[in-house]
């Protein structure tokens, strides 16, 4: 048996690596700015239906977070379905949309596709008279919707950048930290440099094509735009080009050799910090709060994520390299083994509240694709959890048994060690790949599976005790009159703590900030273009009190 004096206390490698995740967390804190749970329009002017008597020089939109615009974000139509010349700018929580000086009488519609903080665009539509409404208004085109193929593109491309973002900086951490001194170099240390620098290069380059995928998902424009110029071209004001700028240049330098000396042993853990910090700049953490708590679990998730799935595959390389050493193979699985404890507590308390932060829910899990995406990524980390607690507390305790008794040589429980390693990464690969699915999807309201699906204008859903009947006339593409009304559990007319919001979904067309005047107790007015034909849901906002607002969404459907 060689002598443990020899080997640096095990103890040293999680210290290193906590003050590591504690200087990068507190970095990365300190730099993000505070943003809302989901993007909505909260006033306009003109209002949402107003008549103004002469034309206005310039419409803004209202928002609850500090938003972006992209170029032709921002269109305006006529009754008649002609689209008129604007310009749009982005200040702080409003955009400002310079109108023509002079239009005809009538009723215009403005379309919007804005970025919210976490990246995601969402689009919606204002509706407005000049003079006196038309007697009849043409749905506009809106910005079309984002299409499969660059959702797929897009959502390959993430879980690229998480997969091997994962694998460098996991096995740089794995090399500096958690490997025995004796394993020298020109042996298995040298095969984890060589792997993660591949891994590196993969990263830069899927880090540098999600920019333009990005822009052209914001754009609302197709995958084949990808080989136009203008969606390669940044805005170092933007957060997606920083985050990637970091991302790659963290991992050109996490997995460099040029330092010597102590720069040698630090460079690459910061540069690692860096990188995997990047992706917290941008994504669900930036639209959830609040802000300190939710993005500093991001960075915790994805560090601890990244030395856990860096880790097992660096233990299948070692593993493989040290079959005749079985002491040291021993050595290196205590020490990760250890560790692996702490990054798996990290893990699952970051994901629990990011979860609970992001979804706000149980129901979300079921009823909206993105909890159910989730389902998935969490039945898998299950899996990996089951594997790790056998590697923990049979296969390594067979391992220390063959080492004890003098064997030398590779044994049987370092190769079903081994196996059961390369089981465990495999799978947390499948973790990594619906995490890139995740990043790039918008987590939607819950939808409740009670209210009515029937092409009718009345439709009614229940939640908490509260009743909501929506009726729309004439419940077709165009103009319509809406009108919410609110009863309590014995079916009488409910009187909220302040009047209800509405706001109108279909697919990624965001009717936001429909202002509700009450006509009578418990029963509120509002009109609405809706533009496209199909499955609608409604989603009323009702505060019960200071504190407590409910969202209740009523599903209907929309003729042509």
């Amino acid at each position: 048996m060689s002598n443990p004096a020899q080997l640096p206390p095990c103890r040293r490698a999680p210290a290193r690596l906590v003050a590591a995740l504690v200087l990068a967390l507190f970095g990365l804190v300190l730099g993000a700015g505070p943003a809302s749970a989901h993007t909505e329009l909260l006033g306009s002017d003109p209002a949402q239906g107003a008549v103004v008597p002469t034309a206005p020089g310039e419409a803004t939109l209202r928002f609850n977070e500090p938003i972006r615009v992209v170029t032709s974000a921002v269109h305006l139509f006529t009754a008649e379905g002609a689209e008129l010349a604007t310009t749009a700018r982005a200040i702080d929580h409003r955009v400002v949309v310079d109108l023509p000086g002079a239009v005809a009488t009538g009723t215009y519609t403005l379309a919007w596709r804005v970025i919210s903080a976490d990246g995601h665009p969402v689009a919606g539509a204002l509706t407005f008279s000049v003079g006196a409404p038309s007697p009849k208004v043409t749905a506009p085109t809106l910005v079309s919707p984002t299409s499969p193929s660059l959702q797929l593109a897009l959502g390959a491309v993430q879980a690229l950048v998480y997969l091997a973002m994962f694998l460098a900086i996991g096995l740089v951490v794995f090399r500096q930290l958690l490997l025995p001194a004796s394993v020298g170099t020109g042996s298995a240390r040298d095969a984890l440099l060589r792997v993660a620098r591949r891994a590196a290069d993969v990263g830069i380059a899927a880090s540098l094509l999600v920019l333009p995928l990005t822009t052209i998902n914001q754009r609302g424009d197709r995958l084949s735009a990808l080989f136009e110029a203008r969606s390669w071209e940044i805005d170092l004001s933007d957060p997606e080009p920083v985050a990637a700028i970091l991302a790659m240049l963290g991992l050109a330098l996490a997995v460099t050799r040029s330092a010597r000396g102590r720069i040698q042993a630090v460079l690459p853990l910061a540069a690692g910090a860096v990188a995997l910090g990047s992706l917290a700049l941008v994504g669900h953490s930036r639209s959830s709060g609040p802000a300190p708590m939710v993005i500093t679990s991001d960075v915790l998730h994805v560090l601890a994520g990244s030395v856990w799935f860096g880790g097992l595959v660096g233990l299948a390389l070692v593993l493989r390299r040290l079959r005749a050493e079985p002491e040291t193979a021993l050595r290196t699985v205590d020490r990760f083994s250890m560790v692996a404890t702490g990054l798996l507590v990290a893990v699952g308390a970051s994901g629990t509240l990011l979860t609970w932060r992001i979804l706000r829910s149980w129901h979300g899990f079921v009823d909206t694709s993105f909890g159910q995406t989730l389902l998935v990524k969490l039945a898998l980390v299950a899996v990996v959890v089951v594997l790790a607690a056998i590697n923990r507390w049979r296969l390594l305790p067979r391992l220390r048994r063959e080492v004890g008794s003098g064997a030398t040589g590779a044994g049987p429980a370092v190769d079903r060690l081994r196996r059961a390693v390369r089981i465990e990464g495999l799978v947390l690969v499948g973790v990594l790949a619906v995490t890139g699915v995740l990043v790039d999807r918008t987590p939607e309201r819950p939808q409740n599976t009670s209210a009515s699906t029937a092409p009718t204008p009345r439709a009614t859903a229940t939640a908490d005790g509260i009743t909501v009947t929506l009726e729309l006339d004439p419940a077709r593409v165009g103009s319509n009159a809406v009108s919410v009304s609110l009863t309590d559990g014995a079916g009488s007319a409910l009187t909220p703590y302040a009047a209800p919001t509405l706001t109108l979904v279909h697919g990624d067309v965001r009717l936001t900030g429909l202002a509700l005047t009450e006509h009578l107790p418990g029963t509120y007015h509002s009109e609405s273009v809706l533009p496209k034909a199909g499955s609608w849901t409604a989603e009323v906002t009702v505060r019960t009190d200071e504190f407590d607002a409910r969202v209740i969404p009523v599903r209907f459907r929309v003729g042509r």
